[in-house]
């Protein structure tokens, strides 16, 4: 009774064009070596640009956010010191 092998590309023989079971691994030894390597670059290459986009967004929502709650302080900090001048004149606070 033999061993059936599983439906599947070794992912080992894939990226180093060797595996350590050899005969006795359960999972295909077809295609070229190598091959495994130059998608998991592609994938990883891919999430790297999506999180470096991602990253990028955030910075600047997180600038947006800044610059509008500066502009606002600044319009709400002198309304707030001209109000405290009229009702304490000589006081710069």
């Amino acid at each position: 009774m033999g061993k059936s092998k599983k439906s599947g590309v070794c992912f080992e023989y894939a990226a180093k064009g060797s595996c350590r079971f050899g005969d006795r691994c359960w999972f295909s030894h077809s295609g070229t070596a190598g091959e495994g390597i130059i998608k998991a670059r592609q994938l990883f290459l891919l999430t790297a640009s999506i999180l470096a986009i991602a990253l990028a967004l955030a910075i600047i929502t997180d600038m947006k956010v800044l610059a509008f709650r500066a502009g606002r302080q600044t319009t709400g900090a002198a309304a707030t010191s001209k109000d405290s001048e009229q009702a304490t004149p000589g006081r710069p606070y």
